[in-house]
Parts: C-alpha cells; sequence; structure tokens
C-alpha cells in the first residue's frame, strides 16, 4: 500500500492494524530438557507465555497459521553446559525445512535463534527441529529456550 504521512492524528489512530496470530511460548518448568543425540526432534514448546488467538499447539508443539499471509518467527534455544560439533534448530513449514540456525561447538552455555519471515497458507504448521550431535543426550535450558511469532499487517 501507498506510505502514509507520520501525522499526530495518524499516530493516535494506530496507523497499521492490529496484531494477529501473535504468540510466545516456553519449555514448560525451570532447569533444563534433555533431548536425544544424533536425532531430529520437535523442541518441545509446552507453556504458552501468551496465544490470545489459539494458535499454537502446546500438545504438538506447532504453531497453525489461521489466515494465509506473510508472519514473522523468532526462535532461541541456549544449551545447558555441554558442547557438541553440530548445534541447531530446522524451521520447518509443513514437514519441508526452510531455514537452519546453527552454532558448531562453541561455549557450553551458548545460544542458537534466528528470525524469519514465512509466507503461509491458511492451517499451514510452523515448528522447529532440534538437533545436536556430542555423543549422548544433553539438556538445553528451559529458561533460554523460546518461539514467538505474528502475522505481519499489510
Amino acid at each position: 500500500g501507498a506510505l502514509r504521512k507520520m501525522t499526530r492524528a495518524n499516530f493516535v489512530s494506530g496507523v497499521g492494524g492490529t496484531n494477529e496470530a501473535e504468540f510466545s511460548v516456553i519449555i514448560s518448568g525451570s532447569g533444563s530438557t534433555s533431548l536425544a543425540d544424533s536425532t531430529a526432534v520437535i523442541v518441545p514448546f509446552a507453556s504458552e507465555e501468551y496465544d490470545p488467538d489459539g494458535v499454537f499447539n502446546t500438545s504438538t508443539h506447532k504453531f497453525t497459521a489461521p489466515s494465509a499471509g506473510k508472519y514473522f518467527f523468532n526462535w532461541t534455544i541456549r544449551k545447558s553446559g555441554f558442547t557438541a560439533s553440530r548445534f541447531y534448530i530446522d524451521i520447518v513449514q509443513n514437514a519441508s525445512g526452510k531455514a537452519t540456525f546453527e552454532n558448531g561447538g562453541g561455549s557450553i552455555y551458548a545460544s542458537i535463534g534466528g528470525s524469519i519471515i514465512l509466507d503461509l497458507a491458511q492451517n499451514d504448521t510452523v515448528y522447529g527441529n532440534y538437533y545436536q550431535n556430542s555423543g549422548s543426550s544433553v539438556n538445553i535450558s528451559n529458561n533460554g529456550t523460546r518461539f514467538s511469532g505474528f502475522k505481519l499487517i499489510g
């Protein structure tokens, strides 16, 4: 659409619109969550910080688009005291990988994360698959791991 001059009237009237399909989820509880070695698993986001439109399923750990459009997503996963040659999250749309955010060996408490904009159809799902290859099961930090998103206006 056309750009609108930022005036006091436009600012007060809320130019841009209201966010839709907004959510923020974390892993339940404090402490850490154990994840298997050399196996891609869905990050178990099971606790909603907010989800006014009911777009995130805490049982399947997936976001479902309520309508077609462009959506912004953000992820962060924090290691809980381990090293691995590969440590990443694949961003998945309807079982198809869209992006990979990775941190190799690095710090034993490093974080990986990133943001992406995806063009979704109604009922498309988005989730994160986590992978590490340290040689054994490891823990990720529950309070340092989160997933959020919303539909872009326009």
